[in-house]
């Protein structure tokens, strides 16, 4: 429930050094899907179309998905029962760094050709895509569960070890603190079918992107593509 989660722990990173904030546009919402307003400190509901910066917690529920957009720079969907936080989005010249704090649940994530930096935080490790990858990282009670599809994922465990996987690699990490284990992945299938659906539905969103002036037009394309393809799995 939403009463057992705390924002507030999530190590949110919010620098003052000149680096532009990176926008995230809500593309496309099935459910309801809230996130924690900074301001009052309420949880209020996600809606298409809203834009969302770094320091945002949000938290999806059963049967309800998110899918954020970075022109140019990258994207995720958001799966059920996720509770997530989009911790430092900028750009510093011509890079780009997105860190998202992943509490619990699975995100799929594309990021875009170029000089990029996006990682994904768990609690048992960081996994950094390379740019031009696509690929997901799931975290809960049996562990994390990291599939990539596309280009590579660098994987840095919290007993200090590291690992990089490749394309079309799943592997599952157990264990906490000093003592990690990895293992293949035995149903990957769901995992590549969930990148499959963002990419497909997406296009080259993660690329080029669309302008301003069909922004809305492919937000709303976008939603029910992804719509239909969840619903397909």
């Amino acid at each position: 429930g939403r009463g057992c989660l705390d924002a507030s722990s999530l190590q949110l990173v919010v620098e003052a050094d000149g680096s532009r904030r990176l926008p995230f546009v809500v593309m496309a919402v099935r459910g309801r899907v809230e996130y924690l307003d900074q301001e009052t400190q309420q949880w209020k509901r996600l809606e298409s179309g809203q834009t969302l910066f770094e320091g945002t917690a949000i938290q999806t529920q059963a049967g309800t998905s998110l899918t954020l957009y970075s022109e140019g720079h990258g994207s995720l969907t958001a799966g059920a029962d996720t509770f997530f936080a989009l911790g430092s989005a900028r750009r510093r010249g011509d890079r780009f760094d997105i860190d998202v704090e992943l509490r619990s649940g699975r995100i799929v994530a594309r990021v875009a050709p170029g000089d990029a930096r996006f990682r994904i935080t768990t609690s048992r490790g960081e996994y950094s895509l390379a740019e031009g990858s696509s690929g997901s990282v799931a975290s809960g009670s049996r562990g994390d569960e990291v599939a990539v599809a596309t280009g590579s994922f660098s994987a840095e465990m919290s007993d200090g070890s590291q690992r990089t996987l490749g394309q079309r690699e799943a592997l599952r990490f157990v264990g906490s603190g000093e003592s990690m284990e990895s293992a293949p992945l035995g149903d990957s299938a769901t995992a590549f079918a969930e990148i499959a659906v963002h990419v497909n539905t997406l296009g080259n969103a993660a690329g080029d992107g669309p302008t301003e002036m069909d922004l809305e037009l492919e937000r709303r394309r976008l939603q029910d593509l992804i719509w239909w393809g969840m619903n397909r799995l």
